[in-house]
């Protein structure tokens, strides 16, 4: 993008504004009445320099006097115009893909996947509680004990049964075939 740029002198002493009494904030006004009305024209500040600059001094004689600029800029008229925006064709979404056209790893993944728990079929729950609950809920039950799930330390765990994995089924199968 190409800009054009303007500069202009800085102030060197404040202006008079209504309720600013000290000197530097009637300089700080003056910057800030130039900024805004170069901000309306469209210009955007872009800096403050100092530059030397020779000038006449009697008939002969030369000698260096500091300046202080502002620099302005905005964006060249010519530039913007010729600008065009487009307008984007719409993105192409495909079908998401067979089972077929997947890779071998997720067809792996896929039949390997958990089957969700049917909404329409109320889950089965089945208590699980371990050798050692059982141990200490059996000798000395007394009549406020509520057995193995009133206890802090005995693990009693419901759990649906569409979710128990597969080798717990497999291994409640072969302790049941041992009489254990």
């Amino acid at each position: 993008m190409r800009y054009e740029y303007k500069v202009v002198p800085a102030p060197e002493k404040g202006d008079k504004v209504k309720g600013v009494k000290d000197p530097e904030s009637r300089f700080a006004a003056s910057i800030e009445q130039i900024m805004n009305d170069m901000a309306q024209r469209g210009w955007e500040y872009q800096r403050s320099e100092t530059l030397p600059s020779e000038e006449r001094s009697g008939l002969t004689q030369t000698a260096t006097v500091w300046r202080n600029l502002l620099v302005f800029r905005r964006p060249d008229a010519e530039d913007v115009n010729s600008y065009a925006p487009r307008m984007l064709a719409p993105p192409q979404i495909d079908e998401p893909p067979t089972p077929r056209e997947l890779p071998e790893t997720q067809i792996h993944d896929v039949a390997q996947a958990k089957p969700q728990p049917d909404p329409a079929k109320p889950a089965r729950t089945v208590k699980i509680v371990s050798k050692t609950a059982k141990r200490k809920a059996t000798p000395a039950a007394t009549p406020t004990d509520r057995g193995p799930a009133s206890q802090p330390d005995a693990p009693a765990e419901v759990q649906p049964v569409q979710q128990l994995p597969s080798v717990l089924t497999a291994r409640a199968s072969r302790l049941k075939a041992n009489g254990s």
